[in-house]
């Protein structure tokens, strides 16, 4: 799974799927290795198959990202109530985290932007970045929070934290 990811990183594809789908083969990663698999699908445009990928054994337990994945395969089929109803369940177990004092991930600051409320989603951005100031994906998600909600000068003071690619994050 985690060489699926690296190859993404490095901008390879076709490698991340090729070790999405050996990950998918071992019954403990097989539902994050298909709902990453589901990302790329949406990513590329391709519903039918980020469905039939959504709709294997194991997807229901990857958790938050089967939600945010789910939300964006709404948005891409123009089912804005389907949308709707999936940013209530992730703000749902965001909060519910939030309440148990457990950190909240990027994502989720980026989907809150992109599909639900880009004011919520500065506000989470400032709990994000309260809990990890100097993480490169918190920096990130603060300047698209920010992007989405019309505040180019924030943007882009934690655009240039996020680009601190090559060196070590201290998160």
């Amino acid at each position: 799974f985690f060489l699926a990811e690296l190859q993404l990183q490095i901008g390879d594809e076709v490698s991340a799927r090729s070790f999405y789908e050996q990950a998918a083969s071992h019954e403990s990663m097989a539902g994050r290795a298909y709902v990453a698999m589901a990302q790329l699908a949406v990513e590329r445009g391709d519903a039918a198959a980020a469905l039939e990928l959504l709709d294997r054994p194991g997807v229901a337990d990857a958790g938050l990202a089967t939600l945010e994945t789910r939300a964006r395969l709404a948005a891409l089929i123009d089912d804005q109530d389907g949308v709707d109803r999936l940013i209530e369940q992730i703000r749902g177990v965001v909060d519910g985290s939030m309440a148990a004092g457990i950190g909240i991930e990027a994502s989720v600051v980026v989907i809150e932007a992109d599909l639900g409320d880009p004011t919520r989603a500065v506000e989470l951005a400032d709990v994000l970045l309260a809990a990890q100031p100097g993480n490169i994906a918190a920096n990130d998600a603060v300047a698209w929070a920010a992007h989405r909600n019309g505040d180019r000068a924030v943007a882009e003071e934690h655009i240039e934290l996020a680009l601190r690619t090559g060196t070590l994050d201290p998160q």
